[in-house]
C-alpha cells in the first residue's frame, strides 16, 4: 500500500471523453477511477478499485447478516451446464474451445454453477440455503444506444444483477432480496411505505416476469424515432431517481420537438404525496394542460423567504451584485439561494427560472 498520495496512480483528465452522456461516467473517467481498453472493457484504476472493494464489504456485511454464504466460483464453466439449462444457444455467450476440443463458456451469471453444487445438497433438513459470490461476468453484447446497453460498464453490470437476482429471489419469504429492487423506486420512503411497496411487488407479478420485463424495457432504443414526434411533450423526471436516470428524461425531452422538461427534485421514481416534488409535479403538468391559466402559489411552496426574495428580485432584473446589495448578503450567499430556486422549481439557468416566475405570477410576497 502506497505511503504517500503523491504516489498514488490517479491519472486525471481536464475534458471528459466525447462519447460519455451519463455524468457518472464524465466523473469517473476525468476523476482518474476508471478507463477503457476497447468497447466493453474497463479497468479499475486504484482509486476506482479501493472504492469497488469498499462496495463489496458493504455488500458482503449485509448478505452475512441474513445468514447467507459466501463462495467462489470459477469465471470458466463447461458447456454441458449451459447445454443442460438450455441456454447455451442465446447470443450474448461468449463461447471457446480449449487445445482438446473441449467446449466452455465465460459466463454471463453463474446460476448454472451454483445449480451444479446445489445438486450435493441431500435433504429438505438441509434447507433454505442462501450463497453469493462476487465475481467476473462476461457478456458479447451489440452496442446499441440504450436501455440495458446504456451508461458505464459500472451501470450495466449493476443492472444485470439485480435482473438476476430478481428472477431467483423475488418471492423468497426474505424481503431482504425484493427491497433491493423497492428502495430504488421509493428511497425516500418511510418503513410503512416500503413495506406497502413489497407488499404490492410480490402480489401483482413473479421474479421471472420481472427479470423479462426489465431485460425488455432496457433494451428498447426508440431515440432514433423521436424526431418524429409531433405531439405537445411534456417530460418530468426526479433529478435523484435511482431507476432510470435524469440524463436519459433530457436525452428523451432534447429529442422531441417543441418539448418541455422538468426536472423534479426528488431521489423517488414515485413521487410520494408529502414532498415537494410531488406538488411540482401536479403544477408542471395542470400548466400544459392548461397553458392560459396561472398554476397558483402552490409550486413556489418549497421555497424559504429569503429564497422567494432572491427569485422575486431576479424576475425584476436584478444581478446577483445587485440583489446581494439590495438584501445586505454575499453574493456568494445570493448564489446559493438560486441554486436552491433552481432545484426547486425544476429549472436548468436563471433564465428559465425568471420566465417560470413571470408564467406563474409570481409575487414574492
Amino acid at each position: 500500500m502506497i505511503a504517500r498520495a503523491s504516489q498514488l496512480f490517479l491519472p486525471t483528465l481536464r475534458d471528459a471523453p466525447a462519447d460519455a452522456e451519463a455524468l457518472s461516467h464524465k466523473l469517473l473517467v476525468r476523476g482518474g477511477f476508471i478507463r477503457q481498453l476497447s468497447a466493453g472493457l474497463w479497468t479499475y484504476l486504484p482509486l476506482g478499485w479501493r472504492v469497488h472493494r469498499k462496495v463489496e464489504q458493504i455488500v458482503r456485511d449485509e448478505m452475512d447478516a441474513i445468514g447467507a454464504q459466501e463462495m467462489f466460483a470459477p469465471v470458466l464453466t463447461p458447456a454441458e451446464l449451459w447445454i443442460t439449462s438450455g441456454r447455451y444457444a442465446i447470443p450474448e455467450l461468449f463461447k471457446l474451445e480449449d487445445r482438446n476440443g473441449r467446449d466452455y463458456v465465460l459466463p454471463l451469471t453463474h446460476e448454472e454453477t451454483f445449480t451444479f453444487h446445489a445438486v450435493e445438497l441431500q435433504s429438505y433438513r438441509q434447507l433454505p440455503q442462501s450463497w453469493y459470490h462476487f465475481q467476473t461476468k462476461n457478456r458479447d453484447e451489440p452496442r446499441p444506444r440504450g436501455g440495458l446497453l446504456r451508461g458505464t460498464p459500472e451501470t450495466r453490470m449493476a443492472y444485470r444483477a439485480m435482473v438476476d437476482l430478481a428472477r431467483v429471489a423475488w418471492g423468497k419469504d426474505n424481503v431482504t432480496f425484493r427491497q433491493v429492487f423497492t428502495s430504488r423506486f421509493i428511497p425516500g420512503g418511510t418503513s410503512e411505505q416500503l413495506q406497502w411497496f413489497n407488499d404490492l411487488c410480490l402480489k401483482v407479478t413473479t421474479g421471472e416476469i420481472v427479470a423479462d420485463l426489465f431485460t425488455a424495457r432496457w433494451k428498447v432504443d426508440v431515440s432514433h424515432l423521436l424526431g418524429g414526434v409531433r405531439t405537445p411533450t411534456l417530460v418530468l423526471h426526479a433529478r435523484g431517481d435511482e431507476v432510470i436516470p435524469i440524463e436519459e428524461g433530457r436525452l428523451v425531452a432534447s429529442g422531441i420537438p417543441g418539448a418541455e422538461f422538468v426536472e423534479l427534485d426528488s431521489r423517488n421514481h414515485i413521487l410520494l404525496e408529502h414532498e415537494p416534488a410531488w406538488q411540482r409535479f401536479q403544477e408542471a403538468v395542470l400548466a400544459f394542460l392548461r397553458p392560459g391559466e396561472a398554476a397558483g402559489d402552490g409550486v413556489f411552496a418549497a421555497l424559504s423567504a429569503r429564497e422567494r426574495q432572491v427569485l422575486a428580485l431576479m424576475a425584476d432584473g436584478l444581478s446577483n451584485g445587485d440583489i446581494a446589495e439590495r438584501l445586505a448578503i454575499s453574493e456568494k450567499t445570493v448564489r446559493n439561494h438560486a441554486s436552491n430556486v433552481f432545484d426547486k422549481l425544476g429549472v436548468w439557468s436563471r433564465a428559465q427560472a425568471i420566465v417560470f416566475a413571470r408564467d406563474h405570477h409570481f409575487s414574492g410576497q
